[in-house]
């Protein structure tokens, strides 16, 4: 029987970088190139599971007008 294991504690670790950075730009309402940079380096650790939560959730703010992108390019 295969057991599921959790993540490993880097990709707790990411996935909880990854939240903390929408959370923290959602009370100034915006994202800038840094968070987009900081965010990739955070996806990279996730599992694909975290990876898609983390890009439903920054992708569901940008959507709703919640954050204003001030990005020179994609914000992620």
């Amino acid at each position: 029987m295969n057991a599921i294991l959790p993540p490993p504690a880097e990709n707790l670790a990411a996935a909880r970088e990854g939240q903390r950075l929408v959370e923290a730009e959602l009370r100034v309402k915006r994202w800038t190139s840094e968070d987009a940079q900081a965010f990739r380096a955070a996806l990279v650790d996730m599992t694909p599971d975290q990876r898609t939560e983390a890009l439903r959730r920054l992708l569901t703010t940008i959507n709703s007008q919640a954050l204003s992108v001030q990005t020179g390019g994609a914000p992620f």
